[in-house]
């Protein structure tokens, strides 16, 4: 293959790369995805679905790619009984997975909520179908 070949597959290969990264972030819409992982917390919260104060510890989360066990009580301006009932229930709802009972959070993406949290990527399901 001759160098000006190789420079215009070079060429052609980077610009797939940009339409690819281009199209996937209109699907995922990073700038808005804190804000719906948090509205969705908040509404699940005022169901009583999840605790209280679940918002705080999913932004952390998010800002820092993981957040110690140890931190969730500051987080979530509680006391530690506060913290581990909400690290519980973002545990039981999949919002946060972990590795094992000790280890760091970090933020899991359960499937019955997806169309939620990355609308562009998954439908919202039929309803009356569970």
């Amino acid at each position: 293959m001759s160098e000006e070949a190789l420079a215009g597959f070079i060429g052609v290969f980077l610009d797939i790369c940009l339409d690819q990264v281009t199209f996937m972030e209109g699907l995922l819409q990073p700038a808005s995805f804190a804000r719906r992982v948090v509205g969705w917390a908040d509404e699940e919260a005022a169901a009583g679905r999840i605790a209280a104060r679940s918002g705080p510890l999913l932004e952390a989360v998010m800002a820092r790619g993981e957040v110690e066990r140890g931190d969730v009580e500051q987080l979530v301006g509680g006391s530690e009984r506060t913290a581990r009932r909400v690290t519980s229930a973002l545990l039981a709802r999949g919002a946060l997975v972990s590795d094992s009972p000790r280890a760091p959070l970090r933020l899991g993406f359960p499937v019955p909520v997806a169309h939620r949290w990355l609308p562009g990527l998954f439908p919202e399901p039929p309803s009356g179908g569970d």
